[in-house]
């Protein structure tokens, strides 16, 4: 593996840029804890040796400390480090998995240790025993969620599209995983109102004095409303003369509402299934005249492949 690493090769010319692109290499292989490398003339040639020290494996994990986060829950998170090198940046990213998992059951003050021993003392690359030692920390609670920026939509009407149920609300945990969907359904909700330009957060925390409790603040930035401007149909079909007259409920100046253009959607696939014995497919199209403030719409109809 370390030998296809390599750039240069028997009998190419001595090129020291190629060369130190060889160490790097080399060192992104993370096997190896030293890589050097050594030239020697040899006739009208340079003998090249590439001196390498190779990683101890991990041959076995332990986890120590935790009380009320399940070992198990960690030890799979960590579980990819059997057998691979003693590599300081695959061990970082695992304490930082380790972490991560506290922090998502409330335990954000979690700090992580890790500790290396070598199985026997004899020469060369032992395998060694990789510790994690865990102090949980006390669990942060939020004692208070708050949006602000939020004019034209009350903070209750965004807190029902939130889904995280006993999480991100004061007296339960913060869930990064679940804000995530929850930004998802605020900004939908916005969509759905006209505010196409919507900005949901991102989220601020901050903690207590002691660490203890955090405050979070949602910032919105809502936007100009969105109104409706053209609205046509388009049909790919060239011999298609027949328009579908007074199908589509969506007018011009309305608020635009994806829900409504949804069902004006249903209605034209309904319409030429009935009307024109087609089985088509309907996709909307949407220009956005931002200084306006309206979408102009196009609902591009084309007859089904099959």
């Amino acid at each position: 593996m370390a030998r296809h690493a390599l750039a240069t090769h028997l009998g190419d010319p001595f090129d020291p840029a190629r060369i130190q692109d060889d160490l790097r290499a080399l060192w992104a292989l993370r096997l190896f804890e030293d890589v050097a490398v050594e030239a020697e003339a040899r006739g009208e040639g340079v003998a090249l040796t590439y001196v390498v020290v190779l990683r101890p494996r991990i041959d076995r994990v332990t986890l120590s400390g935790t009380h009320r986060v399940p070992v198990a829950e960690l030890e799979a998170l960590v579980a990819d480090l059997r057998g691979s090198p003693a590599d300081p940046v695959l061990i970082d990213d695992a304490v930082h998995r380790v972490r991560d998992h506290c922090a998502e059951l409330g335990y954000r003050l979690a700090r992580v240790e890790t500790e290396q021993s070598r199985a026997n003392q004899a020469p060369g690359p032992s395998p060694v025993e990789l510790r994690l030692v865990i102090d949980e920390g006390p669990r942060v609670v939020l004692d208070r969620w708050t949006f602000t920026g939020n004019a034209r939509v009350s903070e209750a009407a965004l807190r029902k599209q939130m889904e995280s149920g006993a999480a991100n609300t004061a007296g339960g945990l913060y869930s990064e995983a679940l804000w995530e969907r929850d930004v998802a359904r605020i900004s939908a909700y916005y969509f759905d109102r006209g505010m196409l330009q919507v900005q949901v957060g991102p989220v601020k925390l901050t903690p207590s004095a002691d660490g203890s409790v955090l405050s979070a603040t949602v910032p919105v930035v809502e936007g100009p409303v969105f109104h409706v401007g053209a609205v046509d149909v388009h049909d790919t079909a060239a011999a298609s003369s027949r328009r579908p007259a007074g199908v589509l409920r969506v007018k011009k100046g309305e608020v635009f509402d994806r829900t409504h253009v949804k069902a004006d959607l249903d209605r034209l696939r309904a319409w030429y299934a009935r009307e024109m014995h087609r089985d088509v497919v309907v996709t909307p199209l949407t220009d956005l005249d931002v200084p306006g403030a309206m979408v102009n719409l196009v609902l591009r109809v084309e007859d089904t492949k099959r």
